[in-house]
């Protein structure tokens, strides 16, 4: 049973250090790059004082203060599943994003799904 609440204030909150580093961590490796060309794995190579200023740079754009265009769209390819490639039915689009974009992105889920 899912109880409305009145006030939801966990999710103003400035980005926390630990929302960042937990993000970063679940990034796959060996992954495709975002449309920026940067690995997941570049992100987990990262060290504190790079990752310092993504932190930075994230609550910077949570207070509105600044604009990433790169994270206002994505590319779409085009994977193939198994069987038949003629057939449409057996290929799935995936969404490239820039890699700033997506670690934000899970921060935000993951603070949504906490509030439940």
């Amino acid at each position: 049973m899912v109880v409305q609440r009145d006030n939801m204030q966990e999710i103003y909150g400035q980005i926390e250090w630990e929302e960042l580093l937990t993000a970063v961590k679940k990034l796959a490796n060996d992954k495709s790059p975002g449309l920026n060309n940067v690995p997941p794995d570049a992100f987990k190579a990262r060290s504190l004082q790079n990752l310092d200023a993504l932190h930075s740079f994230f609550n910077a754009y949570w207070r509105g203060e600044v604009d990433f265009t790169e994270w206002h769209g994505g590319q779409i390819v085009l994977v193939p599943k198994s069987g038949d490639l003629s057939d449409p039915n057996k290929w799935r689009g995936v969404t490239l994003m820039d890699m700033g974009s997506k670690i934000f992105s899970s921060i935000l889920c993951t603070r949504l799904f906490n509030i439940y």
